[in-house]
């Protein structure tokens, strides 16, 4: 088949997904200090696996599993030039000693899709974005030897004694795109996620692969089926998937959120739903789905404002329903969105300040309990654990109401760092 450059479009959008993945390298960190016994308010610094060592400490845990695996990225060290050792960054897959708990058990660094992954030239990395019950991470890659930003990118599947597997892209007649990104696994290990799709078969001149939204149910390179984005859309995405096979997701502009949901659970025939926008939307991107059926996200207005939302059905994983009122902001914000939700109605995500040139700044990870309304500072329910944290980002969280995503503090260097944290409710 041949091959299509890929398309600028996509590439910003690779960008942003990696800025708000064929042998696996086993790394494990220190174990963890804290209570085996999840206790509310207790917050965990999930650290990193090269504790600093080669320059950089960084990590940030993107997705957690129903039994509380976590799956990130991570700063691992690695081999440079002249014997020094230098950090780079990779996925990971943290394992609780027992189902929800917070003492570590282990601590996997997940290589790249890149086979000068050993050479100190190397610095392809990958990020893990969601994690099943049965450990199967997924997430996106550098197969080149280049930065994600920079390189060409697929999208992987990665599991404890297989290893890292890359899962193709979308096919069109004799050309395939070039890029691809996983978002979400389910228990069942269907995997979702963007890919860029040729948009005239045989056609190999250079930026015609658009972002798609693709399914696959077997988990492999071979079985990936486009979602089908509509003909006036050019670039979309899989986002979120559940245990119910119902896949949600969005344009990266200029159309609203749906949500697609398979004939029966395992099937790649269903129908999709377009779930528009709250009131004075005139776009919406859907990020996550709950258990039964709860979609979170955001929708944007005609003064460039960014507003949480959170679209609830009328029964259980149905395809009617309704938007929640919008929650109000934290002090000092006026952008947020939703990242996470679970089947109790309690949706988590970002808050930020955006001033008049467009520049972000004042992040701070949020509940909204969209029982009540009521939306808090996440830095006010952690109340044990951890100290001189501020959580910046909430990314997603369980039905056991355990909440991960990143935090910032200041290290014994008197350096501001960035680590992953997992807090629970």
């Amino acid at each position: 088949m041949l091959r299509t450059s890929t398309s600028p479009r996509f590439r910003q959008a690779v960008r942003l997904a990696a800025s708000i993945g064929l042998t696996c390298v086993l790394a494990y960190g220190p174990l963890k200090s804290a209570s085996a016994q999840t206790v509310s308010g207790q917050l965990i610094d999930i650290g990193t696996i090269n504790n600093g060592v080669g320059g950089k400490d960084y990590s940030v845990a993107n997705g957690i599993s129903d039994n509380g695996k976590i799956t990130g990225q991570t700063t691992v060290p690695a081999a440079g030039f002249g014997g020094q050792t230098v950090a780079r960054y990779r996925g990971f897959l943290w394992t609780p000693t027992q189902t929800n708990g917070t003492v570590q058990q282990s601590y996997i660094a997940i290589s790249t899709l890149s086979t000068n992954v050993s050479q100190p030239y190397d610095e392809s990395e990958s990020i893990g974005y969601s994690v099943n019950d049965s450990g199967v991470v997924v997430g996106v890659s550098s197969f080149t030897p280049h930065p994600i930003v920079n390189g060409d990118v697929n999208g992987f599947r990665f599991q404890s004694g297989s290893g890292i597997q890359s899962i193709g892209t979308l096919t069109n007649g004799t050309n395939s795109g070039k890029d691809s990104i996983c978002f979400g696994v389910n228990n069942s290990g269907h995997i979702i996620g963007a890919s860029a799709y040729p948009s005239v078969p045989g056609d190999n001149r250079p930026n015609i692969g658009l972002p798609a939204p693709f399914l696959t149910v077997s988990g492999v390179k071979s079985d990936l089926v486009n979602l089908g984005t509509p003909s006036n859309i050019q670039y979309e995405a899989a986002s979120g998937i559940n245990n119910a096979g119902t896949v949600v997701g969005g344009p990266y502009y200029n159309a609203t959120m749906w949500m697609w949901k398979p004939s029966v659970l395992g099937s790649v025939a269903g129908s999709r739903y377009d779930l528009g926008a709250p009131v004075g939307g005139i776009s919406s991107f859907a990020y996550c789905i709950s258990s039964d059926g709860r979609i979170g996200g955001s929708y944007n207005t005609a003064d460039g404002r960014v507003h949480a939302c959170v679209w609830t059905p009328s029964t259980s994983n149905g395809t009617s329903g309704s938007f929640a009122a919008e929650p109000a902001l934290l002090p000092g914000c006026n952008d947020m969105a939703v990242k996470g939700i679970n089947a109790s109605g309690i949706a988590v995500g970002t808050c930020w300040y955006t001033d008049v040139n467009g520049v972000k700044s004042n992040y701070v990870a949020f509940q909204w309990n969209t029982n009540t309304g009521v939306v808090s500072s996440l830095n006010s329910l952690a109340t044990s654990g951890a100290s001189g944290f501020h959580l910046a980002e909430a990314n997603g969280i369980n039905d056991a109401g355990q909440v991960v995503g990143k935090a910032t503090f200041v290290n014994s260097s008197s350096q501001t760092v960035t680590h992953a944290f997992l807090l629970t409710l």
